[in-house]
């Protein structure tokens, strides 16, 4: 962001001072004050090359000698009556270094024209630079707007008061409480209506203010880039904890520069350079702050690749379950289909005589006694399967893997084919017994 200033100030007679002694200082020129017979010259308060720029602009219903300064401010000068009056208004307004000169320049009179020539003001204005960072410019814009005829228009007039409902407010004769009127020669009986005075002059207030602090924002942002666009606020209303300096001055600047001690210039330093250790604080923080988010970037994905490496471990762990249920399946469903063949042997046994049928029962024997062996075989191995599911199952849900939900589902299938397992193994002991004792046969055919 550029730097944003501008000031304004009254040039009133009551403290001593006039429009022409500040054009002499604006302009680096003698200027001739009509009405006290003076010659103001300012040239002593500054180099005349540190005045680059100097130009009139003019209201279109303005009096073309208006054109010289000199003349137009006299002539003002001359209208003021009153001791007291404020004669003009001088703006102070700091030059964007980021800006050309050309551009600096065009900024200024765009907002001359938008805010005091459009409402028939006239101004005269300077740029100084002294080739020390310092670029502005000064304006000495008329108190009198200058009306459709040329001449210096009124500052106040009296209009009528109005109460809340927008009607004209009486004045009422206390002795008669009857409306008071009077009599104008040539013009009758005129009826009284109280009057209120009320300003014309466009400079005053602080609507007024706020609005030409904002036209100047508002013009010089036309010609700078986004980063340096200034804001007319202040840091108080922009919500800023930001301490604000003094404008310094021609004055102050010299006596500093004596090596006089100037209380402004000495407050500024101090405020510049809080606001420098508060700037570098800044930079560190937002720097802390990067790398805080930088690490926490890390983590973050480092978190991603864990649950993604975790989901693929569960995703396995399902697989291995369903094949575990259906390998468990598969084997009772076979024990059953042994057990059937078996009853179907042993009712086959219980029909025909041992001997009489003795080398096809042998044959069949060996054929059972194969089968067993591999039931057998398949119940050992289901059993380590289901030991080892029964350790995931608890592992995955303590090291939060599985959801406690997923934990309690398996929990109570492979419960349940445990109870299976156990009761058909059993059962499967008690037939392989029977099958291996040939009392139990000898026993079943008698």
């Amino acid at each position: 962001m550029s730097i944003y200033s501008l000031s304004i100030r009254n040039i009133s007679r009551g403290s001593g001072q006039s429009s022409t002694a500040k054009l002499s200082y604006i302009t680096g020129q003698k200027v001739y004050d009509e009405r006290t017979g003076e010659m103001k010259d300012a040239r002593a308060n500054h180099r005349k090359k540190d005045v680059v720029f100097v130009k009139t602009i003019l209201p279109d219903n303005a009096p073309k000698e208006y054109a010289d300064p000199a003349l137009m401010f006299n002539r003002l000068e001359k209208n003021e009556k009153r001791s007291d009056a404020q004669i003009a208004k001088e703006l102070i307004i700091a030059l964007p270094r980021e800006c050309t000169r050309d551009q600096q320049i065009r900024a200024v009179e765009e907002f001359i024209h938008e805010q005091f020539t459009s409402k028939d003001l006239p101004a005269v204005f300077a740029i100084h630079d002294s080739n020390d960072g310092n670029p502005h410019a000064h304006a000495i814009v008329s108190g009198r707007a200058i009306d459709k005829n040329g001449k210096w228009a009124v500052k106040e007039k009296k209009v009528c008061d109005l109460d809340e409902n927008g009607n004209k407010i009486p004045v009422i004769d206390p002795k008669t409480g009857q409306q008071k009127v009077r009599v104008r020669k040539g013009k009758g009986t005129e009826k009284l209506w109280k009057m209120k005075t009320v300003s014309s002059d466009p400079l005053n207030g602080k609507e007024n203010y706020k609005r030409i602090r904002k036209g100047w924002e508002q013009s010089v942002n036309r010609y700078l880039s986004e980063e340096y666009q200034v804001d007319s606020r202040s840091y108080k209303d922009r919500g800023l904890a930001i301490e604000p300096t003094q404008h310094e001055g021609f004055a102050a600047r010299q006596m500093a520069a004596r090596g006089e001690h100037v209380d402004v210039i000495e407050n500024n330093r101090r405020i510049l350079q809080e606001r420098e250790e508060k700037q570098k604080l800044s930079a560190e923080i937002v720097l802390l702050g990067n790398q805080i988010e930088d690490q926490a970037d890390k983590i973050s994905s480092l978190y991603e690749r864990m649950i993604s490496k975790a989901h693929e471990a569960f995703a396995s762990f399902r697989r291995t379950v369903s094949d575990t249920v259906e390998k468990i399946s598969e084997t009772i469903s076979g024990f059953r289909l042994t057990e059937h063949f078996y009853n179907l042997m042993n009712n086959h046994y219980q029909d025909v005589a041992v001997f009489r049928y003795k080398d096809d029962h042998l044959a069949m024997y060996d054929v059972m006694n194969d089968s067993v062996e591999s039931i057998n075989a398949v119940f050992d191995s289901d059993e380590e399967v289901l030991d080892f599911i029964r350790d995931e199952i608890t592992g995955g849900y303590e090291a939060d893997i599985m959801p406690e939900e997923d934990a309690k589902f398996y929990r109570s299938v492979f419960e349940e084919s445990e109870t299976q397992f156990t009761e058909d193994s059993d059962k499967h002991d008690g037939l392989q017994k029977d099958f291996r004792d040939p009392e139990h046969y000898e026993r079943t055919i008698s």
